[in-house]
């Protein structure tokens, strides 16, 4: 589940995120103006339709354990970070409060399994992944739902300070 990004990112709730191959050439005074960095050590996205039902919050026994999977990588000492995402079907409203239930729900299990803090943020159908804007011309119901999935994700990311 991991995987090792390089370089800085920024997480949609703004947190100036970065990993082991940061360098001072990457600094910038936005995210880099005298506080300490915050560095990624890892970072899963999970994919919604393994973790919840179309449309629901509750975790499936096939979420559980693939959460369980990802709750071994998780340093104690640092912060866990989980952002929801669903897809463009529904209002705005609707899917900001589906993705912030959903990166709940999995932030509540995975603190069952570990000491680790955690921040939880939902974004909504904000951040859709490249080629799914191609989605909002295809009619059949069970085809834009099947297009529209890889928007449908929980993203964690393993912080820690340095």
């Amino acid at each position: 589940f991991p995987v090792t990004i390089s370089g800085k990112v920024k997480t949609g709730t703004g947190l100036c995120l970065r990993n082991g191959s940061w360098t001072p050439a990457d600094a910038n005074a936005e995210c880099d103006g005298g506080k300490p960095a915050v560095v990624v050590q890892a970072k899963a996205s999970l994919r919604a339709d393994v973790l919840f039902g179309f449309d629901k919050a509750d975790l499936t026994a096939e979420g559980r354990v693939a959460l369980d999977q990802l709750a071994a990588a998780i340093d104690a000492s640092g912060v866990v970070v989980v952002t929801g995402y669903t897809d463009q079907i529904g209002t705005a409203a609707y899917n900001q409060k589906l993705s912030e239930r959903r990166a709940q729900a999995v932030a509540k299990y995975l603190a069952t399994k570990t000491n680790a803090r955690f921040q939880v943020a939902g974004m909504g159908s904000k951040s859709p992944l490249p080629g799914t804007e191609l989605c909002a011309g295809v009619r059949k119901w069970d085809r834009k739902v099947a297009c529209y999935a890889p928007n449908r994700r929980v993203e964690v990311d393993f912080l820690t300070s340095k």
